[in-house]
C-alpha cells in the first residue's frame, strides 16, 4: 500500500510547520483559482455544517467504511477457506477496484487471529 500513499514529509524530506503550510495553501488557492481569501470567523451556518461533518467523520462506519464493499472480502473468506483444525481456518479474500486487494487471514472461532 505504501506504493500508492505519500505525505508532505515524505515528498519534501521534512515536516512543514502548520502556519507555513496554511500560508502556502492560501497562496496556491489564490493563484490557481483566482480567489480572494480573507481570514475571518465562521458563520453560524458554517459552524453547524462543521459540527455535522465532524460528527459524521468520527462515526465508526465512516472511519472504517463499514458500508463499503469490503464486506465482500469477508464473505469470500467464509467460502474460500481451508480448515487447519477444529475452529481454525486459513481464508483468502479478493477485491478488484483500481488495484487488486488480496487478503489472507487466519481465523479462529470466526475471529481474525492474523491477517496479511
Amino acid at each position: 500500500m505504501s506504493e500508492w500513499m505519500t505525505s508532505l514529509r515524505l515528498e519534501m524530506g521534512h515536516a512543514l510547520k502548520r502556519d507555513k503550510l496554511k500560508k502556502h495553501l492560501v497562496e496556491e488557492f489564490k493563484a490557481q483559482f483566482g480567489l480572494l481569501i480573507e481570514e475571518g470567523k465562521l458563520s453560524d451556518m458554517e459552524r453547524q455544517y462543521l459540527r455535522e461533518l465532524l460528527a459524521e467523520r468520527k462515526r465508526r462506519e465512516w472511519v472504517f467504511k463499514k458500508d463499503m464493499s469490503h464486506r465482500r472480502l469477508f464473505q469470500a473468506a467464509k467460502t474460500r477457506r481451508i480448515k487447519v483444525k477444529e475452529g481454525v481456518h486459513i481464508c483468502e479474500g479478493l477485491y478488484k477496484a483500481q488495484k487488486l486487494i488480496r487478503i489472507t487471514m487466519e481465523m479462529a472461532d470466526d475471529r481474525i487471529g492474523d491477517i496479511s
